[in-house]
């Protein structure tokens, strides 16, 4: 079935009538925005029928440059009945960035939003030819010259639905790189978002009547997985446009909330909130997350003692391969529940971990490169067949970049980009290894480890960056030498540096930290080094 014929079964399982989108405003004294499953479906069909009266049709591309309302899922379901292609655009983007995502992805028309953040459509829409469909979010903002208001469009009209075979055709295309030159837009089909969704709310046991808190933003796989997920379950989802951790916290307590999804450090600010009430929060009992702020995950589990019914646990998942590819359930023991990965979450989807040099197959509990297969994953990279090449090989497996193992029983077991791993002295070294060792040690909040070659030719060394214990001034020699009784010499980094902040870079599913800044760093460290001791 279709993404729409699952969501309309959804309704009739829950009733038309039950709350489906909550979009609360940016500011807090607003009344928020709702939609029952009943409305959601029927406004789907209103914006599909004006977009087929505007010609735009199958296989046609619509951009939605929204941030989380409502709205952009009306636009999901709508490009879905059309046989459409949904292109997520983030709104941290500028001018630039718009116009190359239109460019490349050949978009026909445009959703904008109106009065939001710095966001100004007339001006950085420019003379931009297709069809632009606007949404109210905040005050003030002009719309460009012959706009849409997508809030008037609720009566359905007629227009070509879909039919089944529309499940195999594209349905959301994700950008993983919008500001290069060349920027791989990754397709997937609708039978893919289906299957992997609907598994994923199995996996997090969302039910009827439950309550999902979509925080993360709509345009990356996690925020639109989440909220899809939500509705394929027959739950409610409550969505908003910002990130404060104390309204986030007050929200949870307001509506209920059952379910949240995010980064470690998204979560960790929400439960190290003032705002948050145990007693009010208490029907809080999932929350998934991706370890991208480099800190240890278990001050994320310490924080969680303060709701007693929830239960946190990590995922593993990219924009090639939709989010939640593998994920922990509950029920899984601590020392599962803090590693990325988990078993597998659908029963299409295959897995397994070959050595990067030859591509043979290694056993259970063997570091190497994951490889995905079945029908989950891209069809491709849209009018770019040489990335497709690299990242697909000729029998069908998705060459992940990811360093991974596979466990006895199946499960994926997570240890960071293959690109970051470390080849010292010929061995491959996973940083996440020396990084445990240093955040065991006084005074260091988070580590972060990488590779680079020094300028007396021996080949790759490890450079750590640590982050302080408030208070704490560790001594970097100190830090060397303890590592030194506690780990082969050849993984012992050659300088720890310590750092106020990591650098980071804020992404559609989170922060994270920029690790290829810090190899430039490191590089740059063993250059001065190197150049010290030739004086």
């Amino acid at each position: 079935m279709t993404l729409v014929a699952h969501v309309a079964a959804a309704a009739d399982r829950v009733g038309a009538d039950t709350p489906a989108l909550i979009g609360l405003p940016a500011d807090a004294a607003a009344a928020p925005a709702r939609l029952t499953y009943r409305e959601l479906l029927e406004r789907s069909k209103a914006v599909a029928a004006e977009l087929h009266r505007r010609g735009v049709g199958r296989g046609d591309a619509v951009a939605v440059w929204l941030p989380n309302v409502p709205e952009w899922l009306v636009v999901e379901l709508a490009a879905a009945r059309l046989g459409c292609r949904v292109v997520p655009v983030n709104t941290r983007y500028r001018e630039a960035e718009i116009r190359h995502v239109l460019t490349a992805s050949h978009a026909r028309a445009v959703v904008a939003p109106l009065g939001f953040l710095a966001i100004d459509p007339r001006a950085m829409l420019g003379d931009w030819t297709g069809l632009v469909l606007t949404v109210r979010v905040g005050d003030g903002g002009a719309a460009p010259d012959g706009a849409v208001p997508l809030e008037s469009l609720t009566e359905p009209g007629d227009f070509p639905e879909a039919g089944a075979d529309a499940a195999e055709e594209p349905l959301n295309l994700f950008v993983t790189s919008g500001t290069s030159a060349s920027p791989k837009i990754v397709v997937h089909a609708q039978s893919s978002l289906v299957t992997r969704l609907g598994a994923a709310a199995e996996r997090f046991d969302i039910r009827p009547g439950d309550v999902m808190l979509c925080a993360l933003p709509l345009c990356g796989v996690w925020g639109l997985g989440a909220t899809v997920s939500t509705l394929l379950a027959g739950g409610t989802v409550v969505m908003l446009p910002t990130f404060d951790p104390d309204r986030v916290a007050e929200v949870i307590g307001e509506y209920g909330v059952t379910h949240m999804h995010g980064g470690d450090d998204m979560l960790l600010a929400v439960l190290s909130s003032s705002r948050l009430d145990a007693e009010r929060c208490g029907r809080w009992r999932s929350a998934t997350f991706g370890n991208f702020s480099g800190r240890p995950p278990g001050d994320l589990f310490r924080a969680g003692e303060r709701l007693p019914g929830l239960r946190i646990a990590g995922a593993y998942g990219s924009s090639e391969a939709i989010c939640f590819v593998a994920a922990w359930p509950a029920s899984a023991p601590y020392e599962r529940r803090v590693l990325g990965g988990g078993p597998l979450t659908d029963e299409e989807t295959r897995a397994v971990v070959v050595d990067p040099a030859d591509g043979t197959e290694l056993p259970p509990g063997t570091p190497g490169e994951l490889r995905l297969g079945g029908g989950t994953i891209l069809r491709g990279y849209l009018d770019n067949p040489e990335a497709t090449r690299e990242n697909i090989t000729s029998d069908g497996w998705l060459r992940t970049g990811d360093l991974a193992e596979i466990t006895e029983d199946g499960a994926i077991v997570f240890h960071g980009r293959l690109k970051d791993s470390l080849r010292l002295r010929g061995f491959l070294v996973d940083p996440a290894e020396i990084e445990e060792c240093l955040l065991a040690l006084p005074g260091v909040e988070a580590a972060q480890v990488v590779g680079a070659t020094p300028p007396d030719g021996r080949g790759e060394v490890a450079v750590a960056f640590v982050r302080a214990e408030p208070g704490a001034e560790p001594d970097p020699e100190r830090l060397r030498a303890e590592c030194r009784g506690r780990m082969a010499a050849y993984k012992v980094p050659e300088r720890v540096i310590v750092l106020d902040a990591f650098p980071t870079v804020d992404g559609p599913n989170g922060s994270k930290v920029r690790r290829v800044e810090l190899r430039r760093m490191a590089a740059d460290a063993l250059a001065a080094s190197g150049q010290e001791a030739a004086c």
